[in-house]
């Protein structure tokens, strides 16, 4: 063997290690993609207008709520359904929603659209999946007051018939043209103190997120996980969606900030939810 073949295989051979490497990380990944998408929660069929997977509704609730959907169906052509179900993991109950639409037919061809209530009782999240059409009467900010303001509260104290029973009815009410009350303040104070102690924690993690994860991941991906984390956390404590959003732009903007501040210190530069659907979530507790 000559120098010159020596050479050019002692050249390859990295890049051999490296394709090897490559290959192995996506089967792990498909792998992995796999196994999530066994053990997504089936959805159910569309026995009623309530379906309870969980046992947790009285007969009598179930009885009423059946009945004035059926009426509201008859008169207005739009048809709600309620779903409560044990969980979603290891799937969120965004994308638990958008199957749980597609496969019940939230947009009929020719017919009234229809929204969905999904609960998960034991993840303590709920959500309103809307009907692409509908979403201009009921939009995702209303939606998402009815699960904060009216089926939280019940929820959280382990009330899940009058919660059921008291969104179905609000939901009903914003369809017919109905505006919503004001919101509690009791219940909004109450979120806002749970923001409060969350912030020396959100704090916290806007560092870690500034310092770790640059070193990780570098600055722009740090600091999109980091505020995407702040996000989620304000989004989860206040029940409202814009305080969410805001908390993770400026999370984002801090750790980008605080990133590129450290990075020049050192002296090393960073290279640089059938149809469309709709809806809004929340959680209690």
């Amino acid at each position: 063997m000559t120098d010159r073949s020596r050479m050019i295989r002692l050249a390859r051979r990295p890049f051999a290690v490296l394709a090897r490497r490559a290959f192995a990380v996506l089967a792990l990944g498909g792998l992995l993609v796999a196994g999530v998408a066994v053990a997504t929660v089936p959805v159910p069929p569309r026995s009623g207008r309530v379906v309870d997977l969980t046992g947790t509704l009285s007969g009598a609730t179930v009885a009423r709520v059946e009945q004035r959907l059926a009426a509201f169906e008859a008169r207005k052509g739009h048809r709600i359904t309620v779903l409560m179900v044990p969980t979603t993991q290891p799937e969120g109950i965004v994308p638990f929603g958008l199957r749980v639409a597609a496969a019940w037919q939230l947009d009929r061809p020719g017919a009234g659209d229809g929204a969905i209530l999904i609960i998960a009782k034991n993840d303590r999240r709920a959500r309103i999946e809307v009907g692409d059409r509908l979403a201009g009467v009921l939009p995702a900010a209303i939606a998402n007051r009815i699960v904060s303001d009216t089926i939280a509260p019940h929820f959280q104290a382990g009330d899940f018939d009058g919660g059921v029973e008291a969104g179905v009815a609000r939901m009903i009410a914003v369809i017919n043209g109905e505006p919503l009350p004001p919101p509690d303040r009791r219940w909004t104070a109450g979120h806002h103190r749970g923001l409060q102690r969350l912030l020396p924690l959100l704090l916290v993690l806007v560092l870690v997120g500034a310092w770790a994860l640059d070193a990780l991941v570098g600055r722009l991906l740090g600091s999109i996980v980091t505020g995407g984390l702040v996000g989620a956390l304000a989004w989860g404590s206040s029940h409202w969606l814009l305080v969410g959003v805001g908390a993770g732009v400026l999370a984002f903007g801090f750790a980008l900030r605080l990133g590129a501040g450290s990075a020049g210190a050192s002296g090393a530069g960073d290279p640089g939810d059938g149809g469309g659907v709709g809806g809004a979530s929340g959680n209690w507790g």
